[in-house]
């Protein structure tokens, strides 16, 4: 068990090199863009107070949303760099306001990555049903983040300090108090169920004052990205406002204008590369070096998608005789060793190198960077309504399910993967996404 002095020993260190980082991005972002020093130092404060107070709410494993962090700064920034334009005339607000922003947003990435890695695992007290405990302390078994250290279990009959599912027990909430301090637990997390309502929330966090455990409520939201949600009083009761998953017109413009953009620079420059792996493609096989497919784009419509031919000039044809040999669940057709793929073709999906022509399905507007991979037809038709949801965006060459393990995951992680995207998107989601796709390539893991 981890002990308590040890744990704040831990968070001290935490907090200390968090700090470090944030000044250091912020001094560099002031030396880059040749700031005065109090617009450096006030912005500094600024990022400070707004990190601490703001990023250790639950977790202490990231902070709320950047947009969210930006938004609460907005009035801050604004008086800041009004006075900054006081006493340092010639630079103009607007001009220190984007340097603000810059270094919050970089300093706030800096704060997450030192809290993530220094941090430890979050010591957590699950709160609820037997059911509930057990679902919830299992689906948190194998997190690098959550250490489930103990559980207070209501509505059920059972005797004092029980095993369940490998997590120490206790009956009712008579203890609570005491159990938090003696687990050394950092939040309690009330479970949804019959026997958590607003008077038991209301006293349990009473029982938690002053014990330095946090309380949070395990929502039905597990679907919905922090983002997309709001609280708000409505006819006294506080309620969870949840924004529409749909995109505005403008967002969506500005994500076809980025891929259209990027799509035509990185077409340009692979170009060489690949017509070189089209001729060593026609050198090794018969047939032509590039491979076209029907796919199912968004809403449904059907295009014409571009690939670096991988397998045999006839593996269409060879894919019935081989239906019995599939390794993957659902509707789709994998094999890791596929015997119509050729020796380049390994190296190209490997590499990832046979989706470079679909650069040209984003410029003509088919695809998207980001997004679901496109379906075969045969599969759109097996799909059900969850996963016809995936066809709300246009598909992608990469997306949340490549940077995730790829060929690796069953057919239903792949599937609640991409429709949590479809749900969800932001560009700023987007650009991390395409940054693990990097990652993805060179691990290589589950392509084949």
């Amino acid at each position: 068990m981890t002990l308590p002095g040890a744990r704040r020993r831990r968070g001290d260190v935490a907090l200390l090199a968090e700090i470090a980082l944030v000044a250091t991005v912020v001094v560099w972002t002031g030396w880059v863009t040749r700031g005065p020093s109090l617009t450096v130092a006030a912005c500094l404060a600024l990022v400070l107070v707004t990190l601490y107070h703001s990023g250790r709410q639950v977790t202490r494993q990231g902070l709320p949303h950047f947009g969210r962090v930006l938004r609460d700064m907005a009035i801050p920034i604004a008086a800041m760099a009004s006075a900054a334009e006081f006493y340092a005339r010639g630079r103009g607000v607007i001009g220190d306001s984007i340097q603000m922003v810059v270094a919050g947003t970089l300093a706030a990435a800096a704060a997450t990555l030192a809290r993530r890695h220094l941090s430890g695992r979050v010591r957590v007290l699950l709160i609820g049903d037997a059911e509930a405990i057990a679902r919830t302390a299992t689906t948190w078994a194998g997190s690098r983040r959550v250490a489930v250290v103990g559980a207070m279990l209501v509505g059920e009959d059972a005797e004092d300090d029980v095993e369940l599912f490998g997590v120490p027990v206790e009956r009712g909430l008579g203890r609570l108090r005491e159990r938090a301090v003696d687990w050394d637990a950092e939040i309690a997390v009330a479970l949804p169920g019959h026997d958590i309502d607003s008077d038991s929330l209301r006293r349990i966090a009473w029982s938690l004052e002053d014990t330095g455990t946090t309380l949070a409520v395990l929502s039905l939201l597990d679907t919905v990205a922090p983002h997309r949600i709001d609280t708000t009083q409505f006819a006294g009761s506080t309620i969870l406002h949840i924004q529409p998953g749909h995109r505005s017109m403008f967002v969506r413009v500005v994500k076809g204008a980025i891929d259209r953009t990027v799509g035509t620079l990185a077409l340009v420059v692979a170009a060489p590369v690949m017509l070189t792996l089209l001729a060593a493609v026609r050198i090794e096989s018969r047939g032509k070096p590039l491979y076209k497919q029907t796919r199912i784009g968004r809403n449904g419509k059907p295009f014409t998608m571009y690939k670096i031919r991988s397998m045999c000039a006839d593996a269409d044809q060879q894919r019935s005789s081989l239906l019995a040999l599939n390794e993957r669940d659902g509707v789709l057709f994998k094999m890791e060793s596929d015997p119509r793929v050729t020796r380049v073709g390994r190296f190209l999906r490997k590499s990832s190198l046979d989706e470079l022509p679909q650069l040209w399905n984003v410029v003509r507007g088919d695809m998207s960077l980001i997004g679901p991979r496109p379906a075969l037809p045969e599969e759109v038709k097996q799909y059900d309504e969850v996963a016809l949801r995936r066809l709300a965006v246009k598909p992608g060459l990469t997306g949340l399910s490549q940077v995730n393990g790829r060929a690796a995951l069953s057919y239903d992680s792949t599937i609640q993967l991409d429709v949590f995207y479809t749900d969800n998107w932001r560009l700023a989601d987007d650009l991390a996404i395409g940054a693990n796709t990097v990652r993805a390539v060179i691990s290589a893991k589950g392509a084949y």
